[in-house]
């Protein structure tokens, strides 16, 4: 369906994607959707860094085969950029990769706008952060909510209690080692109040894309 919907905007000046109050999910729905409009296949790589002597931890990266590295092999400009718990608490690291092929037979030429918020999250948030490094979209509204890149959370239990516990598994940083869940992701025009609204008249968001595209 939204392949189909791509398909026509061939004489569009520009595309909004609107992900406000998107508390993530899975980020095989943003990539199905980057791959139908890009016409040139992109890398992103980062780190996950992970306190793998923790006899829970260790056993999740286990289970998931996950191939770790120490930590102190990370790339100097990676442990200049990154908190200094980095390299204090954390014993591994996993080099992370988004590789998504191009569509080949893309018509549409224009710009594409990402509007964010403060609740963006997770897996919505990975998509934030792609758009913000490769410029694939200008990011509109609110600083984002964090905690992109990461995978599932650790589950177990308490032996006393039998209390089910649920943690982070591990913590994104990017490329440049910047720390997601820290910093979060800026948009590139910073809106005050970008609550979505029924009509796209009253929507500071919306009305931003229009400013910068001269659409009245």
């Amino acid at each position: 369906m939204i392949g189909d919907y791509i398909n026509t905007l061939g004489n569009h000046k520009a595309l909004i994607i609107d992900i406000r109050e998107n508390l993530g999910g899975s980020d095989r729905y943003w990539k199905g959707i980057v791959s139908k409009l890009i016409k040139d296949d992109i890398k992103v790589n980062g780190y996950r860094i992970y306190r793998n002597n923790s006899e829970i931890i260790k056993k999740y990266t286990d289970t998931k085969n996950i191939k770790l590295r120490p930590i102190k092999n990370l790339p100097m400009n990676v442990k200049n950029n990154a908190p200094e718990e980095t390299l204090q608490k954390f014993s591994d690291f996993e080099n992370t990769l988004y590789d998504i092929k191009a569509n080949h037979n893309l018509e549409f030429k224009g710009n594409i706008y990402l509007i964010v918020d403060e609740k963006v999250y997770s897996s919505s948030e990975a998509f934030a952060i792609f758009c913000k490094e490769t410029k694939f979209a200008t990011l509109i509204g609110q600083t984002t909510g964090g905690d992109g890149g990461v995978i599932e959370p650790v589950l177990f239990d308490l032996k006393n209690s039998g209390l089910i516990v649920r943690m982070s598994s591990c913590m994104y940083l990017n490329k440049d080692g910047m720390c997601d869940e820290e910093f979060k992701t800026t948009p590139d025009f910073k809106i005050e109040d970008c609550k979505r609204t029924s009509d796209f008249k009253d929507d500071n968001c919306i009305k931003k894309v229009l400013d910068i595209e001269n659409i009245i």
